[in-house]
C-alpha cells in the first residue's frame, strides 16, 4: 500500500476542499489505482452463472488444444466464469498479475471488458456507487486521523469463499494517529 501517497492526496485535497467524497472519489488518484487494484485483488464476487446463449454462438477463443480456437456454445448450455480468475490473467495483467501494485494504473492501464468487478452493461450492479462510496468514505475516515497505516498481518491473507469473497483470517493493520 503506498499510505505516503493516500495522506498526502487526503491532506491536500480533501481536508481543505470542503469536497464530498463521492464527487473526490471519482477521477481520483485513490480510485483510479489504489481501489482499483483492490477490488482487482479481491473481488467481492468469485463467480457469475448464467444460462447459456439463446441460440448457438461461436467464442473467438478457449477452443482447440492451445485455447486460441474459436468454440462453440450450444444453445442453453449452462456457463459459469470466474471474476477472481479473470483478474488475475497474466497476458492483460502482466507476470506480477497475483500482487498488489497500483502503479499498473497509472499510465491510464484500461483492461476493458477484462476488469468487470460490477459486471458490466447491461447487467452492471446497481450497487457500483454506493460500493465506491463506501470504499473512498472508509479509507478516506481512516486516512484523516492516522498520519501511518501498515499491515500487521503474521502471514499473506488467506481467502475464504461463500456468496462473497473475504479474509479468512481478517485484516490487521496498525494506525499512527495525526
Amino acid at each position: 500500500m503506498r499510505e505516503h501517497k493516500l495522506v498526502e492526496f487526503m491532506n491536500g485535497r480533501f481536508a481543505k476542499n470542503g469536497n464530498t467524497y463521492y464527487s473526490l472519489a471519482l477521477g481520483s488518484w485513490v480510485i483510479n489505482t489504489c481501489e482499483g487494484e483492490n477490488i482487482k485483488a479481491i473481488m467481492s464476487t468469485k463467480t457469475d452463472d448464467w444460462i447459456g446463449a439463446e441460440k448457438d454462438t461461436v467464442l473467438p477463443t478457449r477452443g482447440g488444444p492451445d485455447g486460441k480456437q474459436p468454440i462453440l456454445v450450444p444453445k442453453g448450455t449452462a456457463m459459469r466464469w470466474s471474476a477472481y480468475m479473470l483478474q488475475r490473467r497474466r497476458d492483460i495483467y502482466g507476470p506480477d498479475a497475483n500482487e498488489f501494485r497500483p502503479e499498473r494504473w497509472e499510465s491510464g492501464f484500461e483492461p476493458g471488458w477484462d476488469f468487470v468487478p460490477f459486471s458490466g452493461r447491461p447487467r452492471i450492479c446497481p450497487g457500483q456507487q454506493f460500493a465506491i462510496t463506501q470504499i473512498a468514505y472508509t479509507r478516506f475516515k481512516i486516512f484523516s486521523v492516522s498520519k501511518k497505516v501498515e499491515s500487521r498481518d503474521l502471514a499473506p491473507p488467506r481467502l475464504q469463499a461463500s456468496a462473497t469473497l473475504s479474509f479468512r483470517d481478517g485484516c490487521y493493520i496498525g494506525l499512527t494517529p495525526a
